[in-house]
């Protein structure tokens, strides 16, 4: 009887006939399909790169996706855009014109690109005009659940909006619910606890606005600009 030549699959060094070692460029079976289906699996993870990338530009805005870093202290650049993906999430303070939103736009840049985290990002005055908006579209809830279930919540400007009771606990709802369940918020402010007391004064929803504040300082980090 006549046996077979017989040759090594180059990854696995399992014995292969040698007419399956060229049709497989010298490999076995096993280790063709695997090699095969990570070339595969590479083309796709390409391919969604390309597609986040295409779609971060619609999701930036331009501003902050060409604007220059040369003003912001280089310490507090390093700190925000090295925060690292978890259940604490990141609050910048300090005053206007610092760098707090253009920093963390680069860092959720990182985030959805690089790790391909979700997100909602917007300014609180945003929030505001977006909740009226669905609000009247009868989709308010399919809304804030979005904002609930995204990787990463990112609030601009908190306290630069209308503090009407409904705003205030929908966005307390929102906070809320992502700190139970460990999901980050990223968020700026140009105000302390007392700013936001004075600017409140007395009305219904200083008690709210207060609680998101001390929410955020519990559960994020602080980057003081």
């Amino acid at each position: 009887m006549i046996t077979a030549e017989v040759k090594t699959c180059r990854t696995c060094r399992s014995e292969v006939v040698p007419s399956v070692a060229t049709w497989n460029h010298g490999l076995c079976d096993s280790c063709y399909t695997w090699e095969r289906d990570k070339e595969d699996r590479r083309e796709t993870s390409k391919t969604q790169l390309e597609v986040r990338i295409d779609r971060w530009e619609k999701l930036c805005p331009e501003i902050y996706r060409k604007n220059s870093t040369d003003f912001i202290d280089a310490s507090k650049f390093r700190l925000v855009t090295s925060w690292k993906f978890g259940s604490r999430g990141l609050l910048c303070s300090g005053d206007s014109r610092r760098g707090k939103t253009t920093s963390c736009w680069h860092l959720v840049h990182k985030l959805f690109i690089l790790e391909a985290r979700t997100f909602v990002g917007l300014s609180e005055p945003e929030f505001s005009i977006l909740r009226e908006k669905y609000s009247r579209q009868g989709t308010l809830e399919y809304w804030l659940n979005k904002c609930i279930a995204a990787d990463v919540f990112f609030l601009d400007d908190i306290g630069h909006a209308a503090s009407t009771a409904r705003h205030m606990e929908e966005l307390y709802h929102i906070i809320e619910k992502r700190t139970s369940w460990n999901k980050p918020i990223i968020a700026t402010t140009q105000f302390t606890l007392q700013d936001i007391e004075d600017k409140s004064g007395k009305s219904s929803t200083t008690k709210t606005a207060m609680a998101i504040l001390n929410r955020l300082l519990s559960f994020c980090d602080k980057v003081q600009f």
